[in-house]
């Protein structure tokens, strides 16, 4: 069984964040600051403590969805911290283990076509709510509007990998 729950933050003040999809003000910032929270089986490898440049680290994280749709290992690390995230798959097998190291390594472990469903549709919805936000005019959107286009694009490719994983839940 995998168990996987994704869900990114806006943060508006020091120790107040915003879930993204209830943000609706327009972002004026350069630096868009936030959290991504992932909690797989239970395990919680981020919270809000492990804040960052959250547009960028999602537009990495990104890189992370594509490996694993070519059952390929990823890392990276995030834009403003010497925090890191990667993807592992386990020799031979469908099993990815999921690593970040803050202050201190957390892991857990899922197949990777539940992971390639959980960080693809979180990153959609990530990019869909951030893109209207932005003004008119950001270079920004572009890049995002690209990687949100090749996030569906990967998505829809593997739609034949998530009715077999569904099926088999």
């Amino acid at each position: 069984m995998c168990q996987v729950d994704i869900k990114s933050f806006f943060r508006v003040k020091a120790h107040q964040f915003v879930a993204v999809e209830d943000y609706k003000e327009p972002i004026k910032a350069f630096y868009i600051e936030g959290a991504i929270c992932i909690k797989i089986n239970d395990v919680v490898l981020l919270d809000e403590r492990q804040w960052d440049l959250v547009d960028q680290l999602w537009y990495f994280i990104a890189d992370g969805v594509s490996c694993l749709a070519q059952r390929k290992d990823f890392e990276t690390y995030f834009p403003d911290d010497p925090a890191w995230i990667r993807m592992q798959f386990a020799r031979g097998t469908s099993l990815v283990t999921v690593s970040v190291k803050t202050e201190l390594v957390r892991e857990a472990s899922a197949k990777a076509d539940c992971l390639l469903l959980h960080f693809g549709n979180a990153a959609i919805s990530f990019f869909e709510h951030l893109i209207p936000l932005l003004r008119d005019g950001d270079e920004r959107k572009q890049g995002y509007s690209a990687r949100l286009v090749e996030l569906k694009g990967i998505m829809n490719q593997n739609q034949h990998r998530f009715a077999k994983y569904l099926r088999n839940q």
